[in-house]
């Protein structure tokens, strides 16, 4: 439970015969002659606390005062962060009831009578629809009534914006599919295989036995090509799959593109026509090729979406070299010296209503049912362009579409050793000897971010997003984890190395399953001769 502030009213002072409110930190629950408020409200000269004025900036939430009819009284000044609206026009101008959405208004005023009647604070999750805005939101909201002395009395609540964790909630069945579905994809991509290549074997032995008169050899060489044409598509689709991102290198960005547009033409309708315009300007980038693929076939599926089924379409995919980046971009983009590669996908779809331009890269939001996207798709790609140091974009197509446009730095071929002396490699030391502290201090000395425990790693690790850079494993430890950790590990497809110590006089041990470290040192790990071999794993040279 949140600490709440206690006010008792009433109070009078014995040396000035003044009434005063009492106000302290409290846990406990209302009681009689007691209320509880979300800040402190203290009377003049009687705290160095200050007014609530000086409290605003640290509120996530907006709080208000209403008389029984839902008219403003006083509201703080995040209620302008929320909505967009200034305080003093929902004091003056706007009509509570207006902006309650119409399917909840019945709910809100029952709400409303609940709060009048109950001595407990009364909870609501409803939807307002801000006139003129465009946007509906979903607020969380606490309310109590507050009898007064001289009137029928008041309304204090508090609102708490819930409309990102609305939409998650809706969409998260779906993309929970999405991800279910797609990790059957090895498996059938396997048995496929197997199909593939028994007809692949029939109908190359039948062409290799028969020459080309023989009125079976153009079908069964047909056979043959398709079924190799299909077995490549579906490697290229398990490579998409299964390959983790976390390797940053230099690409030529026409050649990986060029590859991703070639295995996309596939993938897409062939009622959408697809057409390329590249520069033939080489422009070097410094990316995670796994990243930019899965940006781009989001940035492309989200064009397909939109793109009226049944019905043909078109989608356009453009590369130029530009100086410097737009300023519309969905974030400041830095300025960059060498300029920008810039990819823009352009489809003929019905466009995006100026209306939700502003929301198009948040999470969650999506213009399609919960049940057929998650909303993220947008917000990938404007991670992954974040990420790079670019930027992404949106314009009106001429003909009444959407353009958008991924805009990467061109390297000038020194990120990679900016990016290495930025990274600082995160390590795991598991072991119980009492040499594990001063082994972790001669990792730490070499640039190492060091965790040492003699704690179960595999718990450790098992609530992490992503993996660390490596788990390092003293002899002792080597032999109790390593294969839960090695299975942890490809599990979760991370890119985490293993370091294992043996003992100095012997080789390395023979390790279960035939589970092999990515590096195998010999006691003690620490030592500053195998510095060089620990650097080179875990931070190469560009």
């Amino acid at each position: 439970m949140p600490l709440l502030f206690r006010e008792q009213w009433d109070q009078e002072d014995p040396k000035t015969s003044r009434s005063f409110r009492i106000v302290e930190p409290t846990h406990e629950p209302s009681r009689p002659g007691l209320k509880l408020s979300p800040a402190p409200l203290l009377a003049e000269g009687l705290s160095s606390w200050g007014s609530l004025d000086s409290w605003q900036p640290l509120l996530a939430t907006v709080v208000f005062r209403q008389d029984l009819d839902g008219r403003f009284l006083e509201v703080s000044p995040q209620i302008e962060k929320l909505s967009g609206i200034p305080s003093q026009e929902w004091l003056e101008e706007l009509e509570f009831w207006d902006c309650v959405h119409p399917a909840d208004l019945e709910r809100v005023q029952r709400h409303f009578a609940a709060s009048k009647e109950a001595v407990e604070v009364q909870t609501l999750d409803y939807r307002l629809r801000l006139p003129g805005q465009g946007k509906t939101l979903t607020v969380s909201e606490r309310r109590r009534g507050v009898p007064g002395r001289l009137s029928p009395g008041i309304f204090e609540g508090a609102w708490t914006d819930i409309t990102s964790l609305t939409k998650a909630e809706q969409r998260m069945p779906s993309c929970s599919w999405q991800r279910a579905l797609a990790s059957l994809t090895p498996g059938v991509t396997h048995d496929l295989n197997n199909h593939f290549s028994s007809i692949l074997a029939i109908s190359d032995g039948f062409v290799r036995r028969s020459t080309v008169a023989h009125p079976f050899y153009e079908g069964s060489a047909t056979i043959r090509d398709s079924v190799q044409q299909a077995a490549k598509l579906l490697q290229k689709l398990v490579a998409v799959h299964l390959t983790r991102p976390g390797e940053w290198r230099y690409h030529t960005l026409n050649e990986l593109l060029g590859e991703t547009l070639d295995f996309l033409r596939h993938s897409i309708s062939r009622r959408i026509s697809f057409q390329r315009e590249l520069t033939p300007q080489k422009l070097p980038v410094y990316l995670d090729a796994v990243e930019f693929r899965r940006a781009l076939i989001a940035l492309v599926k989200n064009t397909v979406d939109a793109i009226a089924n049944p019905g043909s379409g078109s989608l356009k995919f453009e590369m130029r070299f530009a100086p410097r980046a737009p300023l519309e971009t969905a974030d400041p983009v830095p300025e960059h010296s060498l300029g920008f590669a810039v990819i823009t996908v352009e489809d003929n779809g019905p466009g995006v209503p100026e209306s939700m331009r502003g929301q198009l890269f948040n999470p969650w939001f999506s213009t399609k049912p919960p049940t057929e996207g998650a909303g993220l798709g947008l917000y990938s790609v404007r991670e992954f362009a974040r990420r790079c140091g670019g930027g992404v974009s949106f314009a009106p197509a001429a003909d009444g579409g959407a353009a958008f446009s991924l805009w990467l730095p061109v390297s000038d071929l020194n990120d990679g050793d900016r990016r290495t002396r930025a990274h600082v490699p995160l390590t795991y030391l598991i072991g119980t000897s009492p040499q594990l502290e001063d082994t972790a201090q001669s990792l730490r000395e070499i640039g190492l971010s060091v965790i040492a425990t003699d704690g179960d790693p595999t718990e450790l690790l098992q609530s992490e997003d992503e993996g660390p850079d490596a788990v390092c494993l003293l002899q002792e430890a080597a032999p109790r984890w390593m294969q839960s950790l090695s299975r942890l590990i490809r599990s979760r497809r991370w890119n985490t190395r293993i370091i294992c110590e043996h003992p100095a006089m012997q080789g390395p041990p023979p390790y279960p399953d035939g589970v092999k470290p990515d590096l195998s040192i010999p006691a003690p790990l620490g030592a500053p001769s195998h510095h060089t071999r620990i650097r080179a794993l875990l931070m190469p040279p560009p």
